[in-house]
């Protein structure tokens, strides 16, 4: 008698492969892949480039919709008037955005060339903004007048330098795992992704204004 084998798949297996075949396919699609489109990246890199676009779009997405949350010239000036802080750091929100993302781009550049794997800036850069973030709720809701908008002025500055940071090293991390045809779709993407969030946001904060002023 002829010994019986059984082929088993386990089941997340398969659906990890189907979902890694449709990862491709719409990769595919949207970047009309060809067959030199690796040429500048390694190999390795070249087979993980579908799953890495994705990846990428998303994370750009919602560091897109941080931004527009982090508004130095319309969310967060509301913030700091319903918090009762002071108007005159409402003139501070814009200078420190926009010094805060270009000063550690010239500061730390070098410091972050020195590393073979600059990856780990990426994501330190996106946990720190994300916590930055997230501190200025407590910051307004645990805290008022001039106290809560220092501490949301300081907060920005964080989420400011983490961009700038995070900049520098998105660049080197996007010329190791997208090829070079690809990345000015990736960042379209990207921008399309995050426009939209950032409109949903908006109007879903729209809505909860307006829910509000009918409660009676």
């Amino acid at each position: 008698m002829a010994p019986i084998t059984l082929n088993y798949t386990p089941t997340y297996t398969t659906t990890w492969m189907n979902s890694s075949k449709v990862t491709e396919k719409v990769y595919e699609y949207i970047t009309e892949e060809t067959d030199n489109a690796c040429e500048e990246i390694p190999e390795s890199a070249c087979r993980e480039a579908p799953g890495n676009f994705f990846l990428n779009a998303a994370n750009g997405s919602l560091t897109k919709l941080a931004e527009v949350v982090a508004s130095p010239g319309l969310v967060l000036p509301w913030l700091l008037a319903s918090a009762g802080a002071p108007a005159s750091l409402s003139g501070f929100l814009v200078p420190v955005h926009r010094g805060g993302a270009l000063i550690p781009q010239l500061a730390v550049s070098g410091y972050i060339r020195a590393f073979s794997k600059r990856k780990w800036f990426w994501v330190a850069a996106g946990v720190a903004q994300a916590a930055s973030l997230g501190l200025m709720v407590p910051s307004v809701l645990l805290f008022n007048g001039l106290t809560s908008g220092i501490l949301v002025v300081i907060l920005l500055a964080v989420f400011s330098m983490a961009s700038g940071v995070g900049s520098v090293s998105f660049k080197d991390v996007l010329a190791k795992t997208i090829p070079k045809g690809k990345r000015g779709t990736l960042l379209s993407v990207r921008a399309a992704a995050g426009g939209l969030l950032a409109l949903f946001a908006g109007l879903k904060k729209q809505m909860a204004q307006r829910g509000v002023a009918g409660m009676p």
